[in-house]
């Protein structure tokens, strides 16, 4: 756990950025959690609730803003969080991301600048836009599963030491394969 914006956050080794972070919340719980390896860029900011309820007849938080002048009380709460922040490992997010409660981001997952997350992402795929929608995945089917069997993020450093060139290439079989032997090595060595 760090904190960041004086919250609580777990942040996963060597994911770097958080210039101009912000962190919203309106007395909800903090849970959020960021991978290793992650590319954030400047000016994210993270809903973890504040949410208004949409299904009562008036989305105004009576009782909460100016209770002094409006004599309400809260007596039913309109503000609410859909959850948990999740992003996962090697995610790259663009300059001034927004990401609301309760959403998840998937390994691997690019996300363009300016975009507004409302939705799950999946692994290694990029989203883009207001609000954030799918434009492709990264890579085919096949290679999504073997990055994702292999996890590559949760090696020690003496291993990533090894593999990294190999990340830097576009992946196929072979360079699976040929990561997969490094690991066999080193663990033997």
């Amino acid at each position: 756990m760090i904190k960041l914006c004086n919250k609580d956050v777990y942040i996963g080794r060597y994911t770097y950025g958080f210039e101009s972070t912000q962190i919203y919340t309106w007395g909800e719980e903090i849970d959020i959690t960021i991978g290793r390896f992650c590319s954030i860029g400047a000016g994210l900011r993270l809903f973890c609730g504040g949410n208004h309820s949409t299904w009562f007849a008036s989305s105004y938080p009576f009782g909460s803003v100016y209770p002094n002048y409006l004599k309400t009380k809260v007596f039913k709460s309109i503000v609410f969080s859909n959850g948990k922040i999740s992003i996962g490992n090697d995610v790259w997010l663009g300059r001034d991301v927004t990401v609301m409660s309760g959403i998840t981001i998937g390994d691997g997952s690019v996300v363009a600048a300016n975009s507004h997350v409302v939705k799950d992402i999946e692994p290694y795929s990029i989203y883009g836009g207001n609000p954030a929608k799918f434009i492709r995945y990264r890579f085919s089917s096949e290679i999504i599963e073997m990055l994702l069997e292999l996890k590559w993020w949760n090696y020690d450093d003496s291993i990533i030491e090894k593999i990294y060139p190999l990340l830097l290439e576009a992946p196929d079989a072979n360079i699976y394969n040929e990561i997969l032997l490094i690991i066999e090595k080193k663990k033997f060595n």
